[in-house]
């Protein structure tokens, strides 16, 4: 089992990407609660390990943070995962790298956030060479020392572009409500990296060469996407529907 929360938020508009994603989860992480964040009740029945939490009336797309910071802010968790609906997971999940990640940002108060997910995917790049990431490498973990495959474990700098993401990271709630402002959109909560990357008191941590979550962008602009690593894990009345 994974050491912290898991939250996920969705929307009524986006209730077949919820119920892909749901399924996903559910595939490779069955034990596992999935907290899901949203409005109204979705239309279809979700796995037992999902519990859904309603966030009351859904309001215009600039909400999405208000409403996320009013949870977050009366949660009592310091620590959890948190990303959006609209990624597929396609591969085991590694929980045993997960909670070895929980643990150093339990022990450094440092650290704001750890990136779950290769943070390059679709750019035809890798973190070391990316134009959106600077980072300087911390440490490299060998399977001798973990037990699974060799990984190695970054930093980003200040001149890094995207210090706050909606990618499935492990957050630090201190960190996220810094600047998890309300009356933001997902993408203008993103643009506020370009004043989280000085922040003195947080640093963020990035993965590279190995992933504990392996995910495709699977839902943009109402098209499916990246099909050929998901579609083919749901079950037939799932794929009726997205047909």
């Amino acid at each position: 089992m994974i050491k912290i929360p898991i939250y996920v938020s969705t929307n009524n508009k986006h209730w077949q990407c919820l119920h892909v994603f749901t399924h996903l989860f559910n595939k490779f992480l069955p034990q596992q609660e999935l907290r899901i964040l949203g409005y109204d009740t979705p239309n279809f029945s979700l796995p037992d390990n999902c519990k859904f939490i309603s966030m009351g009336i859904q309001g215009p797309v600039n909400e999405w943070s208000t409403d996320l910071r009013k949870f977050f802010k009366n949660c009592k968790d310091k620590f959890f995962i948190y990303g959006t609906e609209d990624v597929f997971i396609y591969k085991e999940i590694n929980v045993n790298f997960i909670n070895y990640l929980i643990d150093i940002i339990k022990i450094n108060n440092n650290i704001g956030r750890v990136n779950l997910v290769d943070a390059t995917e679709g750019d035809n790049c890798h973190l070391i060479d990316s134009p959106h990431y600077d980072v300087e490498l911390l440490n490299t973990i060998t399977k001798k020392e973990c037990g699974w495959d060799d990984w190695e474990l970054y930093i980003q700098k200040p001149s890094s572009d995207y210090s706050l993401t909606t990618q499935l990271s492990i957050w630090n709630k201190e960190f996220l409500l810094r600047y998890l402002k309300d009356g933001l959109t997902p993408w203008t909560f993103e643009g506020q990296s370009h004043i989280a990357k000085h922040d003195m008191d947080y640093k963020i941590l990035m993965l590279y060469n190995n992933f504990p979550i392996y995910k495709k962008e699977g839902y943009s602009l109402g098209t499916w996407t990246n099909k050929t690593y998901w579609f083919d894990l749901l079950n037939v009345d799932i794929q009726k529907q997205i047909i």
